[in-house]
């Protein structure tokens, strides 16, 4: 399975554990959440960040499902969020489902009662790490955001080593964000090889 299809798969079945989350928590297959979800017509969709590497999958979801249209709402993580928690309080409910960076909102969901656990078909081969046990959401994406600093203002030696140290306002004393493309590496590395 090419990396493209597994992507369509995992929003594919993120997509059906959104639709469940409108129906009672019960074993369902997919195409029993299919039959109560057509009836709504449409599916929506909040992404943190643009839609466009969401609309593909969007377009294949349709046609596997007919008579339901997704609708993407792109934008900011830190955003989103409070327009679903203002739906929630509203109690009109608009999004289906999320896929947010912005983690600590589905624990924060979870506890609040919000979402329904649901384990579509190959849940279990999902790592436990990137997974709410109980079914309640679950990563689609694994980004690895390495530290990096711009060797032209920072020694090697003087690179953070540690999360902490970028937070801490004196260890940044005399960085600056560059204005033209520079060199950087990963923090730790010393080398030009890196």
């Amino acid at each position: 399975m090419t990396a493209s299809t597994r992507r369509c798969v995992s929003t594919a079945a993120l997509v059906v554990l959104a639709l469940a989350s409108t129906l009672p928590a019960r074993a369902q297959t997919p195409d029993d959440i299919y039959a109560a979800a057509k009836s709504d017509g449409a599916f929506v969709l909040y992404v943190g960040g643009p839609t466009a590497p969401w609309e593909a999958t969007a377009r294949l979801f349709e046609q596997r499902y007919p008579g339901i249209k997704v609708a993407i709402t792109g934008g900011f993580s830190n955003v989103l969020d409070k327009k679903i928690d203002q739906q929630i309080k509203d109690g009109k409910l608009e999004v289906d489902t999320a896929i947010f960076q912005t983690l600590q909102d589905f624990v924060r969901w979870k506890a609040e009662g919000q979402l329904l656990p649901y384990k579509p078909p190959g849940f279990d081969a999902i790592d436990q790490s990137f997974q709410d046990a109980e079914g309640a959401f679950y990563g689609v994406m694994v980004n690895a955001m390495p530290y990096m600093y711009n060797t032209e203002h920072v020694a090697a030696a003087a690179c953070p080593t540690r999360r902490r140290i970028f937070s801490n306002r004196s260890s940044r004393a005399g960085w600056s964000r560059p204005t033209r493309p520079t060199t950087t590496r990963p923090c730790g590395c010393s080398t030009r090889s890196c």
